[in-house]
């Protein structure tokens, strides 16, 4: 019975060997027809085998299996097995290939693994350490992950410096990645920051971005008061055809400067008249003449109780001949300026 089973054994044996030789074979077929070989051999009959399969074909087709199994495993959502093969793969001495690397960071990622993710990446800058990994790169879908998932958490340091390699290496953000940019830098309440990386956006190809997100920067702008971005983001809403809604006018018209028609002095061609303060006229709007000869802006007027995040700022005055905004309450108000 024991020369019987020793028989059947060199039989599977002798098949499996067959079968990774057969170059027309499917990789997963002949990385398994290994595993079997391998685990059904003892120790010296699987080292004799090893030696006699010829030219490194089984060093090969080993380590394509070790692979496999690292993007089975990440692909099925098991981190710390997909984790653990790549570990093994490495300290069999064998060499991890790019899909594999990049499916272990994607299961990291996903799992919210950041800090084994991160220790991975720092291998592949030390190649005196880890040489397996000289070939190794991280795809262009890995990186714009790690950002979106470090934005998520409001880490903008971490995302930007994988913007920074990114750029390094030629490869580019994609949209998902820069509104989310866009939205932890709102979150923090960085407004300028956020200006920054929409200009980015737009300079990437990126120009039609979300008209909810464009709105809470507009806001974000208006609330520090850097109306003049704001204004600059109205008029490209308005330019690519995405005119924001009458609220938002509204609101950017609250905190920015009101214009002031200069006075026509005695002695200049037509009658004197006082000076015209009057709402500025933001991107995007137009400004009518009624038939009675005063200036409007179109648009609908809309209560300030109804806009939600108005600021209820006193209004401020640029003087003509002035490069100083001065407010109405130390000017005597609109009423002295109209005398």
């Amino acid at each position: 019975r024991g020369q019987a089973a020793q028989g059947c054994r060199q039989d599977k044996v002798r098949v499996a060997a067959m079968a990774i030789e057969v170059p027309d074979f499917d990789l997963d077929l002949r990385a398994s027809a290994f595993s079997f070989a391998k685990h059904d051999m003892v120790l010296q009959e699987r080292s004799g085998n090893m030696k006699a399969w010829s030219h490194g074909r089984c060093a090969r087709i080993s380590t394509q299996y070790a692979n496999r199994m690292v993007v089975v495993a990440a692909e099925n959502g098991n981190v710390n097995e997909a984790h653990g093969r790549m570990e093994s793969l490495r300290r069999d001495g064998l060499k991890p290939d790019g899909a594999a690397f990049n499916a272990l960071l994607s299961a990291l990622i996903s799992a919210k693994d950041l800090d084994r993710a991160e220790e991975w990446i720092a291998s592949l800058s030390t190649p005196a350490l880890y040489p397996e990994f000289t070939a190794v790169s991280i795809t262009a879908d890995v990186y714009n992950a790690l950002v979106v998932a470090y934005t998520e958490q409001n880490r903008l340091v971490s995302a930007e410096k994988h913007v920074r390699d990114m750029a390094d290496k030629g490869l580019r953000l994609d949209k998902t990645s820069y509104e989310y940019l866009l939205r932890a830098c709102l979150s923090t309440g960085q407004s300028r920051r956020a200006h920054q990386w929409c200009l980015e956006m737009i300079d990437a190809g990126f120009r039609k971005p979300t008209i909810s997100l464009m709105k809470s920067l507009i806001c974000a702008l208006t609330d520090a008061g850097n109306t003049q971005s704001a204004n600059h983001w109205l008029a490209f809403m308005a330019e690519v055809g995405h005119p924001m809604d009458q609220e938002t006018y509204e609101l950017v018209r609250t905190v920015h400067p009101l214009e002031i028609v200069p006075a026509v002095l005695s002695g200049e061609v037509g009658r004197a008249e006082p000076p015209v303060v009057r709402p500025a006229c933001l991107a995007g709007e137009c400004r009518l003449t009624s038939s009675d000869g005063a200036a409007q802006v179109e648009r609908r007027p809309i209560p300030l109780a109804g806009v939600a995040s108005a600021r209820r700022r006193t209004p401020v005055l640029m003087l003509a001949g002035s490069s100083r905004l001065q407010s109405p309450l130390k000017t005597g108000g609109l009423a002295a300026i109209s005398r």
